[in-house]
């Protein structure tokens, strides 16, 4: 997943504004950005990390997937775990959980700087993620975020290469000058 970062926060729910009417609004935040949201945005949300109920639901995540957005995280979990898994859309959350987020979430704002498990997104930000983990680019360094990694998985990847082939890891992982100057003349 890579994409651009929208951003949905979660307040702590209050029984006169957290209602299945008020809910269905459409000035709710959560329902808007699953109209709104464009190809190539990343969804990222702030739920205080709260794993009580699930942060959002299959029908809305299903409404960005066709909308072109490249992905959602929630650092809590999602309702309809198993329908939003299946989905071939990047989905991450912290587990999943039936429970609507009228129990414990109140969408307040979208589109400001949030804190997603522990970690602050801005919008624009460039997000990333892989089957192991997803990462928070500041938008002004990411071309150099890029290039630079490319340069690093190239060289892991030949490493990889190496080590599968029986060379020890002293001299090779890390690089000492030999064993880079073979991986340079390779790569020529």
């Amino acid at each position: 997943m890579v994409g651009i970062a929208r951003t949905l926060r979660y307040v702590a729910s209050r029984t006169d504004l957290d209602t299945l009417a008020i809910w269905k609004r459409s000035d709710n935040p959560q329902r808007r950005i699953a109209d709104e949201i464009e190809p190539g945005q990343v969804l990222m949300i702030e739920a205080r990390e709260n794993t009580s109920c699930g942060t959002m639901g299959g029908m809305l995540v299903a409404r960005m997937m066709v909308r072109g957005a490249a992905g959602i995280v929630s650092d809590g979990p999602f309702r309809d775990g198993p329908f939003i898994a299946g989905l071939h859309f990047a989905s991450y959350a912290n587990g999943m959980n039936a429970n609507t987020n009228l129990v414990a979430h109140h969408p307040e704002d979208l589109d400001l700087t949030i804190t997603c498990g522990g970690v602050m997104v801005r919008p624009g930000d460039v997000i990333v993620g892989d089957d192991e983990s997803v990462i928070v680019i500041p938008r002004h360094v990411a071309e150099d975020v890029a290039s630079e990694g490319a340069v690093k998985e190239r060289e892991e990847s030949w490493i990889e290469r190496r080590i599968l082939d029986g060379h020890p890891v002293e001299g090779t992982y890390p690089m000492n000058d030999a064993t880079r100057a073979l991986y340079e003349a390779e790569r020529s």
